[in-house]
């Protein structure tokens, strides 16, 4: 839940710490200490959430385009890649013929699993 935060004429966030309204001669001569001030607020730790979803990750009847669609799903699988792996550098290219790839087989799976699903189960569990 995200909690508001204080924006007010007065708020240290808008305002910085009360020091820096004091003349500069009156300023904490010495490095920041590690000692927590009164008027600090404690840093709360994020949450995450995760939620698990029964629709498929591409509502494959919107494209008219096979070709659009594999490209989408390429751009899909990139993107939930990135986000794993947490990486900040973007890739400067289009997509990669692995990628195309990648989006093609993870297509077809899905498509066996809509169409098959007790014997794609089956197969996943090694069982006849």
């Amino acid at each position: 839940m995200w909690r508001m935060m204080d924006l007010s004429e007065e708020s240290r966030w808008l305002n910085g710490p009360a020091f820096l309204r004091r003349p500069a001669a009156s300023w904490p001569g010495s490095a920041p200490s590690d000692e927590a001030n009164a008027d600090d607020e404690e840093e709360m730790p994020s949450e995450l959430v995760l939620i698990g979803a029964s629709e498929t990750f591409i509502p494959i009847q919107r494209f008219s385009s096979y070709r659009r669609l594999l490209r989408t799903a390429a751009w899909v699988l990139r993107f939930t890649r990135r986000c794993r792996e947490q990486r900040d550098e973007l890739e400067n290219y289009g997509l990669t013929a692995a990628e195309c790839e990648d989006a093609e087989n993870l297509l077809i799976r899905k498509a066996q699993h809509e169409a098959f699903p007790d014997e794609m189960r089956a197969a996943e569990t090694g069982s006849r």
